[in-house]
């Protein structure tokens, strides 16, 4: 028995780790634990992931929920999110994006997984005018 253990659990092991790795490389891991708009939680259809140490989101469900209009180029792979005040256009795996017309700078480009286009939380909220705030204990997003 010890050698059929033996047989099976050596290349397991190195399937898991190879997982382990790629998702490093991916850069992909587990995002914020509780997402906050005005204090109330946000409980996200799509769910959120972490790239390069930035919380992404479905552009939609997030800006929609701050009253936000979305609209998508599929041609450009871009997404216009409007407010009454502001208009920001994010292009797919660009880390620029406009604001009000002008040209904005970002960390890490928003991303298509699994067909729905992941966009960083904290450059959609504060590009409609919203404060975000991360509390590094709790792992938790605050929008105001």
């Amino acid at each position: 028995m010890n050698r059929l253990n033996n047989r099976w659990t050596k290349p397991m092991w190195k399937v898991m780790a190879a997982v382990w790795v790629a998702g490093l490389m991916a850069g992909i891991s587990a995002a914020a634990e509780t997402f906050y708009l005005e204090d109330e939680p946000l409980d996200f259809q799509i769910k959120p992931i972490m790239v390069e140490d930035r919380n992404m989101v479905s552009v939609r469900e997030l800006a929609e929920r701050m009253g936000c209009v979305v609209t998508w180029d599929d041609e450009t792979r871009t997404a216009a999110v409007q407010n009454a005040r502001h208009t920001a256009l994010f292009t797919i795996e660009q880390n620029t994006y406009t604001l009000d017309g002008m040209p904005r700078a970002m960390d890490v480009a928003p991303v298509i997984v699994e067909d729905r286009t992941m966009f960083p939380a904290r450059f959609v909220a504060e590009a409609m005018g919203a404060v975000v705030d991360w509390d590094a204990v709790t792992w938790d997003v605050r929008m105001y």
